[in-house]
C-alpha cells in the first residue's frame, strides 16, 4: 500500500504476525495463499481479527464517555446533602404514610408525620442538631392522613384527621402542649385539613363528607362556627389549599367533576367561587403562591402532567398553561412552590419515584432537574435560619430533607436521597 504524504509505515517486528490490507481496512489474501491456509490458520487469523475489532469498540466507547463526562459534571444540583430527618431512634423506627408538614417556632424548626401505625410524630431541629421523634400519649385515636402545622400570635397549632374522620387539634406556647382538642362540630371529613394565616387571623379548612368546603377562623380568642366556601361546587375528597395574597384570603379545592376551584375573601365578605377553567381535571388540589404581583396556581391533571395558571388582579386567570418541556415522568400528588432568592422553585413528585424541579426567574422557566429517588407524596419546602430547605417522604416510609444549593452549573450530579 502506498503510504499517505506525512506518515510513514513503521518496520515490521522480527516474528510478528502480519496481515495484508487494503483500502477498506480488509484483510485480503491472494487465492494461493487461502487454498493454503489449514483449519488452524483460519481460527487464528479470526481471533486476532475479532480482538482488533473488540479493541476498536472499547476506543470508541471511551471517547463517547469522555465527551459527555464534562456535561453530566456541570449539571446543576438545585437540593443537595441533608439526610434522615430526625435523630436514629435505636429502640423504635417509624415508617411514615403521609407528606410532612413543618412549622418554624422559636427558632425552632418543627417536622411532623403521620405513622404507619396511626400515631403522630414529631422531631425538632435547632441548627445544629435532630431530636428524637416524639409522641403524644394522650391522642385520642389513630389519625391518617397528613398532618399540619403553622404558628400564629405566638402558639404552635397542629392538626391531624383521625380514623374516625374528625380533625383534631394540639396546641404548643413553648412550655407545655394543651391537649388534643376535637374541633370537628357537627361535621366529619372526607380528607385532611389545612391550616393558613390571614390578617392576623387563623384559617382552619376542611372537605367533609357532604361534598361542601367549609372553613372557620380564630382571631386568637374566639372561634368561628364552621360554613361553606365552595358555593354550588361540590368538592371531592382531596385536602383543600390556601394562601395569603393580596389582602386576600384565597382558597382552592378540587370538585367532584375534578376540575380546580377558586374563592376569596377580603375580611368581610367571600366574593364568590370560580371555577379555574380549562379542558383537564386534577389529581389534587392546586398549590398556590404570590410572585412578582401576581399569583400563580399549579397542578396536576388526572394524567400525570404538570401545569400553571396565573392570575392578575383586574385581568383574572391566564388559563391553564402547559410547560414547554414535560418533565421525564408522569406526575402524581400536589406540587410544591416558594419563592426564594427572587425566584419560584416548583417541585412535583413523580410516578417514578423521582422528584423533578425547576425555576421561574419571571421571564423564563429553568430545564427540569432529577433530585434523584425514593420520592411519595407531595413534597414541602420551607426556610429556617439562614437556609432553605425540601422536606418530603421517602418511598421507604422515612422522612427527609436537603439543602438548597443553587441553580449554578459546575455542581454535582442531582443526589439520591441520602441512605437510601
Amino acid at each position: 500500500m502506498r503510504a499517505q504524504p506525512g506518515f510513514s509505515r513503521a518496520p515490521p517486528r522480527e516474528g510478528a504476525r502480519h496481515f495484508p490490507t487494503g483500502p477498506a481496512f480488509s484483510t485480503a489474501l491472494d487465492i494461493e495463499e487461502i487454498h493454503a491456509m489449514t483449519e488452524s490458520d483460519y481460527s487464528t487469523r479470526s481471533t486476532v481479527f475479532t480482538a482488533r475489532i473488540a479493541r476498536a469498540l472499547v476506543f470508541v466507547v471511551a471517547l463517547l464517555l469522555t465527551s459527555i463526562a464534562p456535561s453530566l459534571a456541570q449539571a446543576p444540583t438545585p437540593f443537595s446533602g441533608g439526610g434522615k430527618a430526625g435523630q436514629e431512634d435505636p429502640y423504635a423506627s417509624y415508617t411514615y404514610t403521609s407528606a410532612p408538614a413543618y412549622a418554624v417556632y422559636n427558632n425552632t424548626l418543627y417536622l411532623y408525620g403521620t405513622a404507619e401505625d396511626g400515631k403522630g410524630y414529631y422531631t425538632t431541629y435547632d441548627g445544629t442538631s435532630w431530636s428524637a421523634y416524639t409522641g403524644w400519649q394522650d391522642q385520642p385515636t389513630n389519625y391518617k392522613w397528613d398532618p399540619v402545622s403553622v404558628e400564629y400570635a405566638g402558639t404552635q397549632y397542629v392538626y391531624y384527621t383521625g380514623e374516625d374522620n374528625r380533625y383534631y387539634q394540639q396546641s404548643y406556647d413553648g412550655q407545655a402542649w394543651s391537649g388534643w382538642n376535637d374541633t370537628s362540630g357537627q361535621y366529619t371529613f372526607q380528607q385532611a385539613p389545612y391550616a393558613n394565616v390571614h390578617n392576623n387571623t387563623l384559617y382552619l379548612y376542611g372537605v367533609a363528607t357532604d361534598g361542601n368546603v367549609y372553613g372557620k377562623s380564630f382571631d386568637g380568642t374566639t372561634w368561628t362556627e364552621w360554613a361553606p366556601v365552595n358555593d354550588t361546587y361540590a368538592a371531592g375528597a382531596y385536602q383543600p389549599y390556601a394562601v395569603s395574597w393580596n389582602n386576600y384570603e384565597n382558597v382552592f379545592w378540587v370538585g367532584q367533576d375534578g376540575k380546580a376551584y377558586w374563592n376569596r375573601y377580603d375580611g368581610t365578605s367571600w366574593t364568590g367561587a370560580k371555577e379555574l377553567t380549562g379542558d383537564d381535571t386534577y389529581a389534587a388540589t392546586p398549590y398556590a403562591t404570590g410572585y412578582d404581583g401576581k399569583l400563580y396556581a399549579y397542578a396536576t391533571t388526572a394524567d400525570g402532567a404538570p401545569y400553571y395558571n396565573t392570575f392578575t388582579e383586574g385581568q383574572g386567570w391566564s388559563g391553564w398553561t402547559a410547560y414547554a418541556a414535560a418533565p421525564p415522568a408522569k406526575v402524581a400528588y400536589q406540587p410544591s412552590t416558594y419563592v426564594y432568592n427572587e425566584k419560584q422553585h416548583t417541585v412535583y413528585t413523580a410516578e417514578d419515584g423521582h422528584a423533578y424541579y425547576t425555576s421561574y426567574d419571571g421571564t423564563s422557566w429553568s430545564e427540569w432537574t432529577d433530585l434523584g429517588p425514593n420520592y411519595t407524596y407531595k413534597p414541602v419546602q420551607y426556610e429556617y435560619g439562614t437556609a432553605y430547605y425540601l422536606a418530603y417522604t421517602g418511598q421507604d416510609g422515612a422522612i427527609y430533607y436537603k439543602t438548597y444549593s443553587g441553580d449554578q452549573a459546575g455542581g454535582q450530579q442531582p443526589t439520591p436521597t441520602p441512605g437510601y
